[in-house]
């Protein structure tokens, strides 16, 4: 079985996640892509983040028919902040036999080399890349070589932070995320409070 982690705090999710999960599946053949939501990531650890609960609500609206996406919650079940070497582990323990990918964008490539345990991270996974529009080429570090794939099509440059500012200053965000997640949104008002930072 090959698998594929895209790991994220999805606060929201939205199209340029989706995008980049269904190439990985495409590209990689794949048999699956699980959504790892992260509860609270290292790198946000000064941030306010929207409840996990709500977040997790917005990812199963985003892949609602989707049969090769799943939710991943292991993170969720653990306390203190989210380590992608600890996710990758358990996975591992729990499917020895999986072929496994992690996914991200070419901006998470660039601060790879200061993850906790990223040289473990990369004896247990390969990493896809998917390429941003006008995104530099990262020269690979040494120990990432053979463990790196990029991916080539057309990603989008949406972010999350984006995402908020738009919402908070009654932006249209249409096609940027999937009609259920921005239907909820709309509805639930989340990102509207003008005093919530970025």
């Amino acid at each position: 079985m090959k698998v594929g982690l895209l790991g994220g705090s999805f606060d929201p999710i939205h199209n340029g996640h989706l995008t980049l999960a269904r190439a990985a599946l495409e590209q990689l053949s794949l048999d699956r892509v699980y959504f790892v939501l992260s509860p609270l990531s290292p790198f946000k650890l000064t941030l306010p983040l929207t409840p996990a609960s709500l977040r997790l609500r917005m990812l199963r609206l985003a892949i609602r028919g989707e049969r090769k996406f799943k939710v991943g919650l292991w993170e969720l079940k653990r306390k203190g902040p989210s380590y992608t070497l600890d996710t990758l582990q358990d996975f591992e323990k729990a499917h020895p036999n999986a072929e496994v990918y992690f996914i991200m964008g070419s901006d998470s490539l660039r601060s790879f080399p200061h993850w906790r345990g990223c040289k473990s991270i990369v004896r247990i996974a390969k990493l896809i890349v998917g390429l941003r529009p006008g995104a530099l080429h990262v020269e690979p570090e040494e120990f990432l070589k053979g463990a790196l794939i990029t991916m080539s099509g057309r990603f989008p440059d949406i972010s999350s932070v984006d995402l908020r500012s738009r919402l908070r200053e009654g932006k249209p965000i249409g096609g940027l995320v999937p009609p259920l997640v921005e239907a909820f949104i709309r509805k639930s008002r989340i990102y509207e409070d003008p005093r919530r930072p970025s």
